[in-house]
């Protein structure tokens, strides 16, 4: 699973991050991941790839922005009438 994470973070990039920030500020640093794309199955079997493994190992700087399967057309445009109304 490591592998999967540092395929998805790019370290060295995030190290530089890190080095940008004064202080502590970098602490703040929150990664919001949407897929793990060198796990193997489907969007959300990625995504419990990854799931599994912050429930053994976990740390606040690691988001899964919840995904939402679309059934169609109709169903888009009421969940984006969702998202609006609660601007």
């Amino acid at each position: 699973m490591v592998s999967y994470l540092v395929n998805v973070i790019n370290l060295k990039k995030l190290f530089l991050l890190r080095k940008s920030f004064k202080g502590d500020n970098w602490a703040k640093l929150i990664l919001y991941v949407f897929d793990v794309p060198n796990a193997s199955g489907n969007l959300f079997e990625r995504l419990k790839t990854l799931e599994d493994y912050l429930k053994e190992h976990p740390t606040p700087y690691i988001k899964i922005i919840p995904q939402i399967p679309i059934r169609d057309k109709t169903h888009l445009f009421k969940y984006l009438h969702e998202v609006e109304a609660k601007r």
